[in-house]
């Protein structure tokens, strides 16, 4: 306030209002507060500064995602040398993962693995479990393409039980789809299923949309390779419908890997049953797309083993947010038509979340999902 701070405190505040607006996806609005604390820094007689160290690393990490790919690389240099020179092994630590970052989407997959791995070693150290779970999270996705399946499924599963012990659903369910795509590679239809179907449950309570675009396209993988064509086509047109709407980018990680499979789909089909099934999928709205995926998840999905049991679940009985939401609507009374009224939906898919709520806690009638709902 007037000017009445420190160069290092407002540049801190800069920093803070640059991360804010990485928080909200806007990129553009990143740079600018950063850039201005860094030019408040540059007339200070001490170069080592805690302020900066933010700045920089923000900086490079707006320009990843810019794909400024230069300028990020040289940004993160610089604030590793200056994490180095002040011998903070935490700043080290994040400075490597931007340069890991970098090196990876440039196809330099031994100096990102080796890398991740060292930033890996520095997250465990100073107990940071956030952090090491987006390192393992990205070397996951890093060994994953030079085809090492099983590693990347016990990094990536070490991840998601991190974010689940630190209580970071959202961030889990992140973890988790890309886990689904890993399981789906194994050739583990059941898994990927079970994968997919919390990913996009905790994605939906969570309103990470982003994320529900790749579940839907995940889900899409899963019942072509399942033989469900016709399935695939309908998840995939609504995969495709609100990536139109919300011009949300499609995750590079699996781009290929969805379409090469999809394309299949679409071969195997034929022209005029992939049209006709591709428009009912884009006819639906987010909603009904989800929760004719989970719904479709739980009728048909196969028993998993034990030891293949969710790492990440919703508590017993193990509903989705829609079926406890239509359960509650259920035991004051209401009839299927009142559901669908309330919720926005069809009748019909009123009908199968009863159907499914029935066999999930093991009842017979309505009434008794009433008095289940008083009893717990």
């Amino acid at each position: 306030m007037d000017d009445g701070g420190s160069h290092s405190a407002r540049a801190m505040a800069l920093a803070a209002t640059g991360v804010l607006a990485l928080d909200t996806g806007d990129i553009a609005q990143v740079e600018e507060p950063c850039e201005e604390g860094l030019e408040l820094l540059a007339n200070e007689e001490s170069e080592r500064d805690q302020a900066k160290l933010w700045l920089l690393v923000w900086l490079g990490y707006a320009a990843i995602l810019r794909e400024d790919h230069s300028r990020a690389e040289e940004l993160s240099e610089q604030s590793l040398v200056l994490g180095q020179e002040m011998r903070d092994r935490w700043w080290v630590a994040i400075s490597l993962l931007n340069v890991a970052h970098v090196s990876r989407i440039r196809d330099d997959s031994r100096r990102a693995t080796e890398l991740f791995e060292e930033s890996i070693n520095l997250f465990r150290e100073q107990g940071d479990k956030n952090l090491l779970a987006w390192c393992l999270i990205k070397l996951g996705l890093m060994v994953c393409s030079t085809g090492d399946l099983g590693r990347a499924r016990k990094l990536t599963e070490e991840a998601v039980a991190l974010l689940r012990e630190l209580g970071s659903v959202a961030q889990a369910a992140i973890g988790l789809n890309n886990l689904g795509w890993i399981v789906l590679l194994q050739g583990n239809l059941g898994r990927a299923t079970d994968v997919y179907r919390e990913s996009l449950a905790l994605g939906w309570d969570t309103g990470m949309s982003g994320l529900i675009q790749g579940d839907l396209e995940g889900f899409a993988c899963v019942a072509g390779a399942s033989g469900d064509w016709e399935r695939a086509a309908q998840l995939w047109g609504a995969a495709k419908s609100f990536h139109e709407e919300t011009g949300i980018p499609r995750d590079i990680d699996w781009l290929a890997e969805a379409d090469a499979r999809i394309a299949a789909v679409r071969s195997g089909l034929g022209e005029q049953a992939w049209e006709a099934a591709f428009a009912r999928g884009k006819a639906m709205g987010l909603d009904e797309a989800v929760e004719y995926a989970l719904a479709e998840v739980d009728s048909t999905a196969p028993e998993l083993s034990t030891r293949e049991q969710p790492l990440v679940g919703a508590q017993p009985p193990n509903l989705t947010r829609r079926q406890r939401e239509v359960a509650r609507l259920v035991a004051q009374g209401l009839t299927n038509r009142r559901i669908a009224q309330d919720l926005v939906i069809s009748e019909h898919t009123v009908e199968n979340h009863v159907a499914h709520i029935l066999r999930k806690l093991n009842l017979h009638s309505r009434e008794q999902i009433a008095s289940h709902l008083t009893q717990h």
